[in-house]
C-alpha cells in the first residue's frame, strides 16, 4: 500500500512545462503533446508542469509525474467509448483540474471516465496497474449524459487518492474486471480480477453550476482492502458497497476468499436526495449473477466479508418515503450510523435485513423508526426517539420493528433424502437465504445451507441439513429466517410502540424503553419462540388513561413457545398510566418464565395479566417467581411458581385448586393461608384442569 511519505513534493525544482513540448491551449486537441511529455517524464523521472490554461485531450495515457498550476485544466469532449485520462503504472498527478463533457452515454464502466485506472476487460494472466498517486484533483462533469468520474477496474492495486472534489454527475467506482466481451453486461464471466489496496482520502461530491448532483458517490464493487473517506452534498447514494455481479465465484486464486474484506469507510451524506435509492447501501447480494457457478451471498457460511463503516446522514428538512440506510445479505459488518434532521420521514429510515454476525449501531430521531428483519447472531444497538408519538396515534409509529423474514409458500415436487435437498418451482422471483428454516405445517424441520436466487417458473433444488422429519411430496412449505441469536440493545423513547415484533423468534432484548405511548414491546403475528427480555421500562401508556396499556404485550392469538422476562418497571416512581407489566390472554403457551422483575404498582394492580396454559405436556405452565413488584403479580385465580424437575410447585393465592389449564400429575400448590386441615392441593390425575386433592 502506498503511504503518504511516498507522495511527490516538487518543491522549488525547475521543471519542464507542457508548453516546452509545444502545447498552446488554443482550442485544438493536444493529446499527442501530453503523451510526448509523459514519455519524457517516465524516462527521466522529472515532473512535468502544466501551465495555466485549458488543454483539449482525449484517451490520454499517462504514467509519469505531473503537477498543474492554479488555473490549469484539461478538457475532454468524449464519445461513448472515450476517457479523458487512462492511468498507467506509476502515475503521479497533482493539483489537476479535469473537465469532461460526454456526447453519448457510455455502454459500461470502461468508458466515459475523467480518469480510468485498469480495465473492466481483463486479459487472462494480463499485467495489472499499480502504484498510482492522485492528489488534489478537481473533476467537473458537464452535460446531461451521466457516467463515472473515476473508475478503478480489475487487476489494480496500490492506488492512493487524496483530496478529490467532484462536481456534477459521476461516481468514483472500484470495480472488478474479467473476461467481459463486447456485449458488456450480458457476457458470462469465467474468471475475475479484483482491485485491492486502495486508499481514498477526502473524496467530496458537489452539485455543478447547473445544480446537478451525482446519483452515486463512492461505489465499492467486489474489491478488498479499501480505506476511504467520502462526503457528498446532495448525492442520491453516497456509499454503495456490494459484491458486484460475480463476488468471488470465479475469482483468480490470488483474490479468492478476500472479496469484500478489509473495507473501512467513513461517509457523510449531506442533504441526500429523496429517492427510492438509499443514501448508505451495504449489500452482500450479487447484482446480476453472471457465472455458471452458483452465486454466493454475503450471508452464506462460505462467504468472506469484513466491513467497518462509520456514517452520518444529515437530512435537513426533506421528508423521505424510502429508507436512507439499507443493509442486506451481509456478514461481519461493524457499522455506526447516525441520522440527523427530517424527523417526519414517511418510511423507516434504516433497514437491516437477512444478515448475520454484525455489530451495528443506529442512532436517529424519526417518526417511522428502523426495521430489523431476519438478522441472526448479531448485536444491534438502536438509539431512537420520536418527535411526539401521541400526535401520530393513527399511524405505525414504531421505534424498532423486528420481524422474522418469511418466504411465500412452495409446493414440494420431490424430497431427495439421500442428497439432503428438496425440489421446488417458485411462482415468483426472490431469494432463499442460507440459515433459513424450512417450515412444514408451521414447524421447523430443516435448515437451508446455501442462498439461492429463485426465478419464477425455474425449478431448483434447495440444499438442506438437520432434517428432522420426512418431507411429503406435494406438501406446502415455507422458509423463515428469524432474528435468532441477535441481541437488541439501546434506548428507544416516545413512540406509540417502542418495539413492534412480528413473529418474534430467538431474539434477546436488553433495552431501555422510555415513554412508549401504548406499549413498550408489542408482539404480533402467529408465534413467539425463544425470546428473552431484559432491561428497564419507564413511562409506558401515556397516550390516554382509559385504554389497556402494557409495558410488554402479546396478542391472545399468538402461540408462545419460550418467553423469558426479567426486567425493571418504573422503579423510581409510580406510573399512573400503565395497566400491566406483561399482558397475554392466550392459553396456547409453554415456556413462559417471568422472574427477578422489579417495579412499582400498576393502575390495574396486576403486574402480569396472564391465563393458565391449555397445552398438554410437561413444563407447560408459566413460571412466575422471585419477583418484587408491589401489590398483585397475577389475577387472583392464576397460580404462580416454578418447576422442580417436571413438577410444578407454586402458590394458590385464592386457596383453591386451578379451574383452567392443563396440569400434570404431581403438580403441587400451596395456599396463601395454610390451615390445620389444608396446606394446599396436589394434582393426582393429569388433565384440564386435572383432578386435585388437598393435603395438610
Amino acid at each position: 500500500m502506498i503511504t503518504e511519505t511516498m507522495k511527490p513534493d516538487p518543491g522549488d525544482m525547475v521543471m519542464k512545462t507542457i508548453k516546452y513540448f509545444g502545447a498552446v491551449g488554443a482550442g485544438k486537441d493536444e493529446t499527442e503533446v501530453f503523451i510526448a511529455a509523459d514519455a519524457y517524464s517516465v524516462e527521466t523521472g522529472e515532473t512535468i508542469r502544466v501551465n495555466a490554461g485549458e488543454y483539449i485531450v482525449k484517451n490520454l495515457e499517462l504514467s509519469g509525474s505531473w503537477i498543474f498550476d492554479d488555473g490549469a485544466s484539461i478538457y475532454g469532449m468524449l464519445n461513448a467509448k472515450d476517457n479523458v485520462i487512462i492511468a498507467g503504472n506509476g502515475l503521479r498527478l497533482n493539483n489537476a483540474t479535469i473537465k469532461k463533457y460526454l456526447l453519448e452515454h457510455s455502454p459500461d464502466g470502461d468508458y466515459g471516465n475523467a480518469i480510468k485506472i485498469g480495465s473492466a476487460r481483463q486479459p487472462v494472466n494480463g499485467t495489472g496497474t499499480r502504484n498510482i498517486i492522485l492528489r488534489n484533483i478537481t473533476i467537473h462533469n458537464t452535460g446531461a449524459k451521466k457516467s463515472q468520474s473515476v473508475e478503478i477496474l480489475g487487476d489494480v492495486s496500490d492506488v492512493f487518492i487524496e483530496t478529490m472534489n467532484i462536481y456534477g454527475t459521476g461516481a468514483v467506482v472500484v470495480h472488478w474486471g474479467g473476461d467481459i466481451g463486447d456485449d458488456g453486461h450480458n457476457s458470462e464471466i469465467t474468471y475475475s480480477y479484483h482491485p485491492h489496496d486502495i486508499s481514498i482520502k477526502h473524496l467530496k461530491f458537489f452539485k455543478n453550476s447547473d445544480g446537478h448532483g451525482t446519483d452515486n458517490g463512492l461505489i465499492l464493487s467486489a474489491c478488498y482492502n479499501v480505506n476511504a473517506e467520502v462526503y457528498s452534498d446532495s448525492a442520491v447514494r453516497t456509499l454503495w458497497i456490494f459484491p458486484g455481479d460475480v463476488y468471488d465465484a470465479v475469482a483468480v486464486e490470488r483474490d479468492r476468499g478476500k472479496i469484500c474484506t478489509g473495507i473501512n469507510v467513513r461517509a457523510i451524506a449531506n442533504s441526500p436526495v429523496a429517492s427510492n435509492i438509499p443514501a448508505i447501501h451495504i449489500s452482500g447480494i450479487p447484482g446480476t449473477p453472471r457465472t455458471a457457478v452458483p452465486a454466493k451471498y454475503g450471508i452464506d457460511e462460505d462467504a468472506s466479508m469484513g466491513f467497518v463503516v462509520e456514517a452520518s446522514i444529515n437530512c435537513g428538512f426533506v421528508s423521505y418515503s424510502h429508507p436512507l440506510v439499507k443493509i442486506e445479505g451481509v456478514s461481519n459488518l461493524n457499522a455506526r450510523i447516525n441520522k440527523y434532521g427530517s424527523e417526519f420521514n414517511l418510511a423507516k429510515w434504516a433497514s437491516i435485513q437477512y444478515s448475520t454476525r454484525c455489530n451495528i449501531v443506529l442512532t436517529g430521531r424519526s417518526y417511522k423508526g428502523v426495521l430489523v428483519r431476519g438478522v441472526t447472531c448479531s448485536l444491534l444497538t438502536i438509539n431512537e426517539s420520536s418527535p411526539e408519538s401521541i400526535i401520530f396515534s393513527g399511524g405505525e409509529n414504531y421505534g424498532c420493528s423486528i420481524e422474522t423474514y418469511g418466504s411465500a409458500s412452495f409446493t414440494v415436487e420431490d424430497f431427495l433424502l439421500s442428497e439432503n435437498m428438496i425440489k421446488i418451482t417458485p411462482n415468483e422471483t426472490g431469494s432463499i437465504f442460507s440459515g433459513m428454516y424450512l417450515l412444514c405445517d408451521g414447524e421447523p424441520i430443516a435448515r437451508v445451507t446455501k442462498s439461492m436466487l429463485c426465478k419464477a417458473g425455474k425449478t431448483l433444488n434447495i440444499p438442506l441439513r438437520s432434517i428432522t422429519a420426512e418431507i411429503p411430496i406435494n406438501a406446502s412449505v415455507r422458509f423463515a429466517l428469524p432474528c435468532e441469536g441477535t441481541t437488541i440493545l439501546g434506548s428507544i423513547e416516545n413512540f406509540l410502540e417502542n418495539y413492534h415484533v412480528g413473529n418474534g423468534w430467538g431474539v434477546k432484548f436488553d433495552v431501555v424503553c422510555i415513554n412508549a405511548a401504548r406499549t413498550g414491546i408489542n408482539f404480533v403475528g402467529d408465534y413467539i419462540r425463544g425470546v428473552i427480555i431484559n432491561g428497564n421500562f419507564t413511562g409506558t401508556g401515556h397516550e390516554d388513561s382509559t385504554s389497556a396499556r402494557a409495558d410488554i404485550a402479546a396478542v391472545a392469538s399468538l402461540q408462545i413457545r419460550g418467553l423469558e422476562i426479567s426486567a425493571s418497571f418504573d422503579t423510581n416512581m409510580i406510573n399512573k398510566h400503565v395497566q400491566n407489566r406483561f399482558r397475554y390472554l392466550g392459553d396456547n403457551h409453554t415456556g413462559i418464565v417471568i422472574h427477578n422483575c422489579y417495579g412499582t404498582p400498576t393502575r390495574q394492580n396486576i403486574s402480569f395479566s396472564i391465563v393458565h396454559s391449555s397445552v398438554q405436556g410437561d413444563g407447560n405452565q408459566a413460571q412466575i417467581y422471585a419477583n418484587k413488584l408491589d401489590y398483585n403479580l397475577v389475577p387472583l385465580e392464576i397460580k404462580t411458581g416454578y418447576y422442580i424437575g417436571q413438577i410444578f410447585t407454586g402458590n394458590s393465592r385464592n386457596n383453591l385448586p386451578p379451574k383452567t389449564g392443563y396440569w400434570m400429575n404431581g403438580s403441587r400448590l400451596y395456599n396463601s393461608k395454610i390451615s390445620d386441615n389444608c396446606a394446599g392441593y396436589v394434582c393426582i390425575e393429569s388433565g384440564a384442569p386435572g383432578r386435585w386433592q388437598q393435603f395438610s
